[in-house]
């Protein structure tokens, strides 16, 4: 991602390949991705007021109905080239974990998600938090729901 994009450029992005927005006035979110910079917890709003900077990362989280079914996925990544040595670590750790995540394919064992998440992140000195993953077809949210925790986290 270079810092001069916008968030209007990924919207024409998405609509140039055929597919609708699945966020904008969900439960009344007023954009078309949620994007969270830095520190922030998932589902940001973006804005124009932001001026994103070299060094600073990025979550997305994309949602798009095309045919009828929803699409929802999530990249964080960096502004620019000069990033701090622990924030390319945070995203080389983060990286790994999603793509240790076994749990969300076809008939996949939500279990083994959660190990596979949490196994990858703790022993890198990293936190999982209590936040969840979830089904999606015709609709946004449906179930399974998946936690990212397969044991509580200890103090």
């Amino acid at each position: 991602m270079l810092p001069l994009w916008t968030w209007r450029r990924l919207r024409r992005r998405a609509q140039g390949r055929g597919a609708k927005a699945a966020f904008k006035g969900y439960h009344g979110y007023p954009c078309v991705l949620c994007a969270s910079v830095n520190s922030e917890v998932v589902h940001g709003i973006p804005s124009r007021k932001r001026v994103l900077k070299e060094g600073d990362i990025v979550s997305l989280d994309f949602g798009a109905v095309v045919d009828g079914y929803f699409g929802d996925s999530a990249i964080t990544v960096a502004v620019g080239a000069k990033i701090a040595p622990e924030t390319e670590r945070l995203l080389r750790v983060t990286e790994v974990a999603a793509i240790g995540d076994c749990g969300g394919q076809a008939g996949g064992d939500p279990g083994r998600h959660r190990r596979a998440v949490q196994g990858v992140v703790e022993p890198r000195g990293f936190r999982c938090k209590g936040f969840v993953g979830h089904g999606i077809g015709v609709h946004m949210h449906e179930d399974p729901q998946v936690p990212n925790l397969a044991r509580p986290v200890t103090a």
